[in-house]
């Protein structure tokens, strides 16, 4: 399969863009239960809901024109390393990703008078996920001489997290005492 370098950046953009809306979510994590103003809810919960959204878009349904296995040369040894690395069998996969398609389509895609979502979605495996498939991708990038993007996306991740955390307490401490008059 011939993969252009457009292809890879594409897919890489798209990992990139879950990491800083779940870096950037876990940065207001440690105020979540003081928030008194719907505009800290609706943040927090729109990195979520990104981080999700985006996170579908790779490792959703196939269908989907960023889906891994539109780049990816060997699906079948790429999906068994991918669960090695997030330390799940192919049950439990399938149970983590139909949380996550649930999540999507239930609450943040389509509207649903009674949403069938049991639980949200717990972000770490997606995390792990997206570290892998980055590796794989920016092996594939390095390989046709682009230098391009960091070599590791949790390092990225890390990073962003720290500055991310930086604007959170700042922007929160200059914002608590705001009394909210819109609901």
């Amino acid at each position: 399969m011939a993969v252009t370098e457009v292809q890879l950046k594409e897919h890489i953009f798209r990992l990139v863009y879950v990491i800083r809306n779940a870096a950037s979510y876990e940065s207001l994590s440690k105020y979540q239960g003081s928030f008194t103003q719907n505009y800290w809810l609706l943040i927090q919960n729109n990195f979520f809901d990104f981080a999700i959204l985006e996170w579908c878009k790779i490792f959703g349904t196939d269908s989907e024109p960023t889906h891994w296995k539109k780049i990816v040369d060997d699906p079948a040894s790429f999906r068994t390393k991918l669960l090695a690395r997030v330390k799940l069998n192919e049950t439990d996969w399938k149970d983590y990703w139909d949380n996550m398609i649930a999540y999507r389509n239930n609450l943040i895609s389509h509207y649903q008078k009674d949403p069938n979502v049991k639980t949200y979605p717990d972000f770490d495996k997606a995390i792990e996920a997206s570290y892998y498939y980055y590796e794989y991708l920016i092996w594939k990038l390095r390989s046709s001489g682009n230098k391009e993007y960091s070599d590791n996306l949790k390092d990225y991740y890390d990073r962003y997290l720290e500055q991310a955390i930086r604007f959170s307490e700042t922007a929160y401490s200059s914002t608590k005492d705001i009394k909210e008059k819109v609901y």
